[in-house]
């Protein structure tokens, strides 16, 4: 079990060196280098160990359990990861987790990483694999509508959130941003069923709005009709 068991011994360190100083000094170097690389055998031999270990751990752990399989696109391994991996942590901590591992993709698959998650039961791992699956969608809004979508709505007082906001907590992405101009839009980032449930929730506050705002519109219209109705009843009367 020792990584120095099929190791023979050192050429210099068991025996005098005889000799001159030179051959003394040669000796002294082939000592060194024989240590050097006895030690890098050693740290390469426990470096397989524990890949091996590793393996066998995770090959066990998905024959005892439910297995799910998913990939992040490159662009998105930020906010996957988190500050100091914690998506990850929590993750690992969720109940019935056995393991979360992750693997990096090479160029050219994309980028990105490919995540396992295995657990005791399916239900366990959808849960777990919704808190970390990322996903990017665009969905476009009217120009119009994208600045309300975004500012909080001043006339709701303090503490109200804003529509972008409300979204996010209630669908529970991890990112929503709004785009103003022509192509006005919304990036929703986040699991499948988190965008799924986002776009609705932005459906519904669309038409909202726009029933919103053509109700103003019927009513400064309104209103710009009485005040023409008693200018005029005004001037008949005063002739």
């Amino acid at each position: 079990g020792s990584a120095f068991c099929c190791l023979p011994p050192p050429p210099c360190c068991c025996l005098p060196a005889l000799g001159g100083i030179e051959a003394v000094e040669k000796a002294s170097l082939l000592g060194e280098l024989y240590m050097q690389q006895l030690f890098e055998r050693a740290r390469l031999w426990s470096l397989r160990n524990q890949a091996r270990t590793k393996q066998e751990q995770q090959q066990r752990a998905m024959a005892q359990g439910v297995s799910s399989t998913f990939e992040v696109k490159k662009g998105l391994v930020g906010q996957f990861f988190g500050k100091k991996f914690i998506n990850l942590v929590t993750a690992k901590q969720m109940p019935g987790i056995i393991s979360v591992d992750y693997k990096e993709l090479p160029a050219a698959e994309g980028g990105g990483v490919r995540v396992t998650v295995v657990g005791k039961d399916l239900a366990q791992v959808k849960a777990a694999r919704d808190a970390l699956e990322l996903h990017e969608e665009v969905v476009h809004v009217p120009a119009a509508l994208a600045p309300r979508l975004h500012f909080a709505d001043r006339e709701g007082g303090r503490g109200v959130k804003s529509i972008e906001r409300q979204i996010v907590d209630k669908a529970g992405l991890r990112n929503l941003g709004v785009v103003f101009g022509k192509d006005a839009h919304c990036v929703l980032v986040g699991s499948t069923t988190a965008i799924e449930t986002a776009k609705l929730l932005l459906d519904m506050h669309i038409k909202l709005l726009k029933t919103s705002a053509e109700t103003a519109n019927e009513t400064r219209a309104l209103r710009g009709g009485f005040r023409g109705m008693r200018i005029g009843e005004g001037g008949s009367g005063g002739g």
